[in-house]
Formats: structure tokens, C-alpha cells, sequence
């Protein structure tokens, strides 16, 4: 048996390399060779009865600690950063005899003299819901760096990891030292600009980099009287390590805000370099000709606020709110991806003509606009609403149910779509409606949606593929068939006696006649819907995503069929890879005295005794006798 991992630290606070770590000397893919530092061969454990998407649900891996052997991961360097940084989210790629188990990360729970002990969680996912009209930073003063790309448009490195993404309009503040042909202006939409490229701390927009003058306040010879202090937005500029020459005069004080270099250009009674640290200051007791170089930080906006992000709309959506109005003259309204050509706007509840020829959606948009609504004429002077059908996946029709939404989710995040084993994705009952306003992860989203729908999915890392499951679906043949004698362990559990499911929804009314003094108003109203189980135990609750309440009664009855099956797990010898989430086994088990067959939910591998557990809901017959 032979166990290995795959640990990647080459992004910060890691500046080093790919290692590999075994739990035996090994060579495996591409002839890497695996170092044995692995103490105890991991416990790791996927996917769950009642998730949405199922991913990591317990893991583990423990490394011995040799914090001096250089051949180890975490030594030297590696081992202080580890420290310093100990909720580091590490890449890892983790494989059993060369075939690949689980792309996920490893973070540092546990550290003794002896064992390094790391908590197993699914692959780090940066991917946001919402699309931001500005660029979204997790605190202001991100922008460290402006530059060339390579391919002449400009560059802009963040100070830590940004949530940018492609084709999402980015906006900047505060660029009054260098870049101030970018300063967002709300009434011109060319200050907006369009990000082209991503990485973990870098975005490009697309704008010439020659058209940026990059000037200086302190360029040129100048003479400063006594008292005076240079602070770092008054003296010296980003990107370029501009020089500023400037004489200063003995008894004069430099004041920095952050770490800078003072060169020495002529005669001085100081060293050729000075570095000066962040608060620090530094006094010429001679006249000096210096020049100073650094990096300062700017603003580049921040997004947490509603009105600076558009909503997610998925499906059809009927007169939902908040939608953020654009302009001051209230003649824009943000759009979140509906078709153009069939939306509509309102204003408390009653529509308003659009202007199709400004009004655009993701693909139509133009550099440096945002997807928005134009009125015809008039102004949204009352609350704004929108109603229509997305175009995310289905840009021809409009996306309608869980199939739609799941391929999107796959399109977002770069993966293949596979749904073979989702028959009832297309059904009506599965027909979707969202309006969400709150940003979150993709992913998370996607767990709350698959829930409400009845829908299960899993991500295939290696080969970059979305699976789609529907919980209803059996397949018509088994992938693995176990007799009694091939199982080691087995047991059926009962779910807990569920009185009911239970869920609401609000939906808004537009009540009035819509003339004088009766006009249009937007009502919103609750509805909730509970369908019985059992009259014991205790009631569940539910988000639904369904475009009705009826509707979101015919998925919880769906979802009750299966939170009442019994849930048989079997536990068998060696290692099983092959056997993915949603598919059937059939078991034949005198011990337990029954036959029928099991949907897998969870797998899990014991990798100290070379063993798989598969547990799911089943479908059982008492064996005769």
C-alpha cells in the first residue's frame, strides 16, 4: 500500500516548490519520488445524505515534523512561514498507489515535537456569486503596483488575494499621485473598465499603459526649507521606480509612511543606500541630493455595499427588488443578466417603457458600461423592480429549472457539464426562480439551490467535470454488486421521525389601479407551504428556489421520499475509487438479512486498514428464509 501526497507551496507564505510525501518510499506519476514523511495514512470521508454538494465531510493527514531535515515540506523557511501563517490553505493533491483521490487543501490544525497534523477541506474556490459593478477588495488601500502586462494594456498587482473575476467592471479611487486618468467618475462610464485577465493578486484592464503619465510631485532639484517633512503620497510614485530628486538642506527631516530607499546622488554624509522603515524618520545633517523610490498604496474601491453590486436573478423573476438605480438622474437600473428584449422595469409596480438600444445584458454590454436597463423616458422616482427571464446558460430561450442552473454553475467555475445522472433536472417541478442579494461563494449558493431541489453534485477535480445528481434518480444498472462474504461490516440507520418539511418564500404584488390617487404599489407577500410526514418527531425547514409555492410542495414531497428510506452502509476490503457519488449497488446481505440496493450519498477510506465504507439510502427486501 503506499499513500501519497502532493503539496504545493509555491504561493504565498510559501515560496518554494512542489513536495511529495509518502507514507512508504515511492515513485509515482512522472517519476516523482515520494519522500516517507507521511506518519499515519489519512481517514478521509465524502459527501453526505442530506448535502447539496458533496465534498469534503472529515479528513485528516499527519506528517512526522522535522523542522531541520531540508528534504521535509516544513522545514527552515517553509517550517517559519507554516507558523506564522498557521490558517494557510495549502494545495493538495492527494493519491493512492498514483491514482488521484481528492484535489483539495490541507490547513494546520495540530503540532507536536513530533507530527505535524493538517485538516483535509475541498479545493479552495474564490468564485463569487454576485457580479460586481465595482471591483471587490476586502479592505480599501489594496492597490500596490501599476504596470505594463507585456502586452501594453495595464496591470494592477493587490496587496493580498482579491475576489476579481472576468468581465466584471472595476472602478478606482484615490489615484492622485499616479494613475489619475483612472479616477472613476460616476457620470462617465468610460471610468469604468472592463477586467480581461486574473490571477491570485493581479487583474488587467484594458487600457493602453502609454496613456498613463506618471508624474512626480518631488521630480526635478528642489530646495526644501527647514522643518519641512516629505510624506510618501507627497514624494514618490508606484510601478516604475520613478526617481525624485530633490535636494535636502542640513537639519531637514524626512518623515515615511512605509519602508523607502534614499540614494545618494552626490557628496553626503551618509551611506550610498538608506533604507528607511514604515514611521520612521531620518535626518540630513548634510546637503544632500537624494532620490527616493517605494511603492505606495491606493484605493481601489470597495463593494460590500448592495448598491454597488448587481443582484443574482436566475429563471424567470417577477417585480423583484432592491435593483440598484445607476445615475442620478434615476434613468438606469442595474441588470443581472435578463434578456433585453423581454424585461421589463417598474416603478413602485408600474412599468416603464425601456430604451432597447442602452439597455444591455453580460454579452451585449460594451467596454466599460454596466449591464443596465435605459428608460425610454422618464425617471424611477419610487421603488425600482425588474421582471423577466436570465440568460446565463440558455442565452437563446432563458434559463428556466435545477439543469439550467447546474450547467451554469459548471460554465462559471471552467468545468464540463455532466448530468446523466440527474433524469429529472428539465422537469417542470424543478423549474427555478432566484433573486439574491447577499454576495457569497458560488459553491455555497450552489449547495443551498441543490438542497432545495432535490439535487446532489460533486466535483470531479482531475479531470474538470461538474456531476450532476438527482436524488430520485436510480440507475437502471448497478456499479458494483457485494455478497455477503465480500462485506466486512455493515448496518442500516433510520433518519430521525421528520414531522414535516417547512418553506416560505415572498413574492411581490403590484395592487392598485395605477391612476391618481390610486396608484401602483408594490405589496410584498409571505407565502409558506408544510408537507406531513408523520405526526411525531420535529418539522425541518427548507429554502425553496421554486417559481410557486405549489410548486416548491411537489419538490419537499419529493425530498420526503427520500429522507424516509433506510440508509445502509457496507464496509468492504481494499481500496474502491470507482464507485462515484449517485451511483447504485446492489447488496446481497445475510447477515442483515436483506437484498435491494444502495445510491451512494458518502464514501469514505480508511487507508491504516485499506478499506472503503459506502453508505446511501437504499431500497431493502427481507431475504426469505
Amino acid at each position: 500500500m503506499s499513500f501519497q501526497v502532493d503539496m504545493d507551496l509555491t504561493s504565498a507564505p510559501f515560496t518554494d516548490a512542489v513536495y511529495y510525501v509518502s507514507d512508504t518510499p515511492s515513485t509515482w506519476k512522472n517519476d516523482r519520488f515520494y519522500q516517507p514523511y507521511i506518519t499515519v495514512p489519512p481517514f478521509i470521508e465524502l459527501g453526505d445524505y442530506d448535502a447539496g454538494w458533496l465534498n469534503v465531510n472529515v479528513g485528516n493527514l499527519q506528517l512526522v515534523n522535522r523542522p531541520n531535515d531540508a528534504s521535509h515540506p516544513f522545514s527552515g523557511a517553509n517550517y517559519t512561514a507554516l507558523l506564522s501563517s498557521p490558517a494557510t490553505a495549502i494545495p493538495v493533491i492527494l493519491r493512492y498507489n498514483g491514482k488521484q483521490l481528492l484535489d483539495g487543501t490541507a490547513i494546520l490544525n495540530n503540532l507536536t515535537p513530533e507530527s505535524l497534523s493538517f485538516q483535509l477541506e475541498a479545493k479552495v474556490q474564490r468564485t463569487n456569486l454576485l457580479r460586481l459593478i465595482v471591483a471587490e477588495t476586502s479592505s480599501k488601500a489594496e492597490l500596490i503596483e501599476l504596470k505594463d502586462n507585456g502586452a501594453g494594456k495595464i496591470r494592477i498587482t493587490t496587496s493580498a488575494l482579491h475576489n476579481f473575476g472576468l468581465g466584471e467592471q472595476a472602478f478606482f479611487q484615490g489615484m492622485s499621485i499616479v494613475g489619475e486618468e483612472l479616477e472613476y467618475n460616476p457620470s462617465d462610464t468610460s471610468t469604468q473598465f472592463t477586467i480581461t485577465d486574473v490571477t491570485d493578486t493581479t487583474f488587467d484592464i484594458n487600457v493602453d499603459v502609454s496613456t498613463i503619465t506618471y508624474t512626480n510631485p518631488s521630480d526635478g532639484n528642489y530646495s526644501f526649507d527647514s522643518g519641512t517633512q516629505l510624506t510618501t503620497n507627497e514624494t514618490f510614485s508606484i510601478s516604475q521606480s520613478l526617481e525624485s530628486i530633490c535636494t535636502i538642506q542640513s537639519g531637514k527631516t524626512i518623515t515615511v509612511a512605509q519602508s523607502v530607499v534614499l540614494a545618494i546622488q552626490g557628496e553626503a554624509q551618509l551611506p550610498q543606500t538608506y533604507s528607511v522603515s514604515s514611521g520612521n524618520t531620518i535626518t540630513i545633517v548634510f546637503g544632500s541630493t537624494v532620490s527616493v523610490t517605494g511603492l505606495n498604496a491606493y484605493d481601489v474601491g470597495n463593494a460590500s455595499a448592495t448598491d454597488t453590486q448587481l443582484p443574482f436573478a436566475f429563471g424567470t423573476v417577477t417585480l423583484q427588488e432592491p435593483v440598484p438605480i445607476l445615475n442620478a438622474a434615476k434613468t438606469q437600473v442595474g441588470n443581472p443578466n435578463l434578456k433585453t428584449t423581454s424585461a421589463s422595469v417598474q416603478d413602485d409596480g408600474q412599468d416603464e417603457v425601456l430604451n432597447a438600444s442602452l439597455s444591455y445584458d453580460f454579452y451585449t454590454v460594451p467596454d466599460g458600461e454596466v449591464p443596465r436597463f435605459t428608460l425610454q423616458s422618464g425617471s424611477v422616482e419610487g421603488e425600482a423592480s425588474i421582471s423577466g427571464i436570465s440568460i446565463h446558460f440558455d442565452t437563446t430561450n432563458g434559463d428556466e429549472n435545477a439543469y439550467d442552473f447546474f450547467g451554469w454553475l459548471a460554465q462559471s467555475i471552467g468545468y464540463s457539464y455532466n448530468s446523466s445522472l440527474a433524469s429529472n433536472a428539465n422537469n417542470d417541478d424543478r423549474k427555478v426562480s432566484i433573486f439574491e442579494t447577499n454576495q457569497q461563494r458560488i459553491l455555497d449558493f450552489a449547495d443551498q439551490v441543490a438542497k432545495a431541489l432535490n439535487m446532489q453534485f460533486y466535483l470531479d477535480d482531475e479531470n474538470d467535470i461538474l456531476h450532476l445528481i438527482d436524488r430520485e434518480n436510480v440507475p437502471g444498472t448497478a456499479s458494483l454488486t457485494l455478497e455477503d462474504y465480500e462485506i466486512l461490516a455493515s448496518q442500516i440507520d433510520l433518519p430521525a421521525p421528520l414531522s414535516g418539511l417547512l418553506s416560505s418564500n415572498s413574492y411581490n404584488l403590484a395592487v392598485g389601479a395605477g391612476l391618481g390617487a390610486n396608484p401602483y404599489k408594490l405589496l410584498k407577500v409571505e407565502r409558506a407551504v408544510r408537507v406531513a410526514n408523520i405526526d411525531t418527531g420535529r418539522d425541518e425547514t427548507i429554502r425553496t428556489f421554486s417559481p410557486s409555492i405549489e410548486v416548491a410542495a411537489e419538490v419537499l414531497t419529493d425530498i420526503i421520499a427520500v429522507k424516509n428510506k433506510p440508509r445502509l452502509s457496507v464496509t468492504i476490503d481494499g481500496i474502491n475509487l470507482d464507485v462515484q457519488a449517485g451511483e447504485r449497488i446492489d447488496v446481497n446481505n445475510k447477515t442483515l438479512g436483506i437484498t435491494g440496493n444502495m445510491i451512494v450519498r458518502k464514501r469514505a477510506w480508511d487507508f491504516v486498514n485499506e478499506t472503503t465504507t459506502f453508505a446511501g439510502d437504499s431500497t431493502l427486501t427481507p431475504l426469505s428464509i
